[in-house]
């Protein structure tokens, strides 16, 4: 039994894949639906902005073209969902689960996705720009012509992805994981790429200007960075303030 709270009415229905497609989806609107199971739920088009699904199964659901600005769906469950289209923009989606999914042309501007499984997923055409991707796994994912700008990468794993043509300007992939990954006409200008893995990866006709590397980002053989404007830099770790934690940093100057 599925208990849905909306900002008017609280609807109690058996099988939400049976009876969420029938509910008046303005309704859904901030709607509390953690750890609800919503799986292959109908929903496209449905205004669920605000809405709260943490920890919720929305597993083979339809939510084509469905607007799900500032949403908290921590650790929900999207595998094999229909998310096309859909506006994530400002999303929670921290250690979500998108194997499989398909975000073709979806908007997940400033989005955070830490943690996040989002293997095989489709993200072409789709809007990343200064997301918030740490840890994340994309391993097979197709986000050829997608628009990342200034997104977080950091430690993530893009192994064998697809990136053609992708927009990845001042994108940060300090220790990102791109082994064999198609980079090919990507835009990599002023990226962050130190002790990122490019093992075998296709960088024909990439734009590195201006991004920087440390002797640990590792180049598919024959690769010369300084040939493609790709400066070296150094790295050193200093504290944070009030904190004990040491965090890394980097000297953006020519190496010795």
């Amino acid at each position: 039994m599925i208990k849905i709270f909306g900002k008017k009415r609280v609807w109690w229905k058996l099988g939400a894949h049976e009876v969420l497609s029938k509910v008046d989806s303005t309704l859904l609107e901030g709607a509390k639906l953690e750890k609800q199971d919503l799986t292959n739920a109908m929903l496209p088009g449905a205004n669920l902005s605000g809405a709260k699904l943490n920890r919720a199964l929305l597993v083979g659901a339809n939510l084509e073209g469905a607007i799900m600005r500032e949403v908290e769906a921590d650790e929900a469950n999207f595998s094999g969902a229909n998310l096309t289209m859909v506006d994530l923009h400002n999303a929670q989606l921290n250690s979500a689960n998108f194997d499989f999914a398909d975000l073709t042309r979806a908007n997940l501007d400033t989005a955070k996705l830490r943690g996040a499984s989002m293997v095989r997923c489709k993200l072409i055409y789709a809007q990343l720009n200064r997301a918030k991707l740490s840890g994340v796994n994309l391993d097979g994912a197709n986000m050829g012509n997608s628009s990342m700008d200034e997104a977080s990468f950091r430690e993530a794993n893009l192994h064998h992805a697809d990136l053609k043509k992708a927009s990845l300007r001042k994108a940060n992939f300090t220790g990102a994981d791109l082994g064999d990954a198609d980079l090919s006409d990507a835009d990599l200008r002023g990226a962050a790429l130190m002790e990122a893995d490019f093992s075998s990866a296709n960088l024909l006709g990439a734009n590195f200007d201006g991004a920087v590397y440390t002797s640990d980002t590792k180049w598919p053989s024959g690769f010369n960075p300084e040939e493609h404007n790709i400066r070296k830099v150094n790295r050193r770790v200093q504290k944070k303030a009030k904190a004990d934690e040491t965090t890394d940093a980097w000297e953006i100057n020519a190496m010795e």
